[in-house]
C-alpha cells in the first residue's frame, strides 16, 4: 500500500555534546552511534520516514561535519542543515532552525531517542486541540529519574512541566517528540534556551500547551548504558 505523504518538516535535535557517551563514542557524535552497523539516526529517519514524512531538518553543532558528509550523497531523504557555531539549547537550536522550518507547525524530536507514536495522529491531535505546543507523553512504567514529568488536566492540558526531576510528580514522562506552532518559537525572546526548562514551564499559564499520551515506551541512547542495552534489543 502506498503512504500518503505528509508535507511536515521533522526537526531533529542532533548537535548536542554527548558528554555522558564520550567514553563510547569519543570522535563521533551521539546520533551517528551504530546500532547493529547502522547510525542511529538513519534508523530513526527510516522510521519518521516510513509513516509518510520525507522533509528532515538537522540541527547539528558538535562534529557536525560527520553529519553533513554521511548524508552528502543519500537520495532517500530531503534533508536541508541547521548550523549551530556554539551550544545554543533545545530551544535555541530549533530558534536557529525557523528560517528552513517552511510550515506553520512542525514535528521536533530528539536525535537520540525513540517512541513509537503515530505522528499523523499526533498532528491530527494539535490541530483539534487548537494547540500551540503538544508533547508526546509516555504512560509506561519507566524506572528512569533523568525525565521531564508532566501533569494534565482532564482535557490533556499540560499543568505542570518537571524536567529531569528527581522528585516524580506525575507518571507522564516526556517522550521529546513535539509538535510545535512556528510562531511560538519565533515570539520568544532568547537566543540560547532549553525547551524544557525555560520554554514549556513559561508557557503553560498562557498558550495551550497540550500533551498527547502513549503507552509506548521511551528508549534512547543517552548513556552507555542504555546504548548498550539499545544495540542488544534494537527497538528500531
Amino acid at each position: 500500500m502506498k503512504i500518503l505523504k505528509i508535507d511536515v518538516d521533522i526537526v531533529i535535535l542532533c548537535g548536542g555534546l554527548g558528554t555522558r557517551l564520550n567514553t563510547l563514542l569519543p570522535n563521533a557524535p551521539k546520533a551517528l552511534a551504530s546500532i547493529n552497523g547502522i547510525p542511529f539516526l538513519d534508523k530513526l529517519m527510516t522510521t519518521v520516514n516510513k509513516q509518510g514524512f520525507e522533509k528532515f531538518v538537522l540541527c547539528v553543532g558538535h562534529l557536525k561535519q560527520q553529519i553533513i558528509d554521511h548524508y552528502s550523497q543519500t537520495t532517500n531523504f530531503d534533508i536541508s542543515y541547521s548550523l549551530e557555531s556554539q551550544q545554543l539549547g533545545t530551544g535555541g537550536a530549533i530558534k536557529n532552525a525557523l528560517p528552513a522550518i517552511k510550515n506553520n507547525f512542525f514535528i521536533a524530536m530528539n536525535g537520540d531517542s525513540f517512541c513509537d507514536v503515530s505522528l499523523k495522529s499526533l498532528i491530527e491531535f494539535h490541530q483539534k486541540k487548537n494547540a500551540d505546543i503538544s508533547v508526546v507523553i509516555s504512560t509506561a512504567d519507566n524506572e528512569r529519574d533523568d525525565v521531564g514529568n508532566i501533569a494534565i488536566d482532564e482535557n490533556y492540558k499540560i499543568i505542570s512541566f518537571s524536567e529531569k526531576s528527581k522528585k516524580t510528580v506525575s507518571q507522564n514522562i516526556n517522550a521529546g517528540i513535539y509538535v510545535i506552532n512556528k510562531s511560538v518559537i519565533d515570539s520568544f525572546d532568547a537566543k540560547m534556551f532549553s525547551l524544557e526548562v525555560d520554554l514549556f514551564p513559561k508557557l503553560i499559564k498562557n498558550k495551550n500547551i497540550y500533551g498527547f499520551e502513549t503507552n509506548n515506551l521511551v528508549y534512547d541512547i543517552g548513556t552507555p548504558k542504555r546504548y548498550k542495552k539499545f544495540i542488544n534489543e534494537d527497538f528500531l
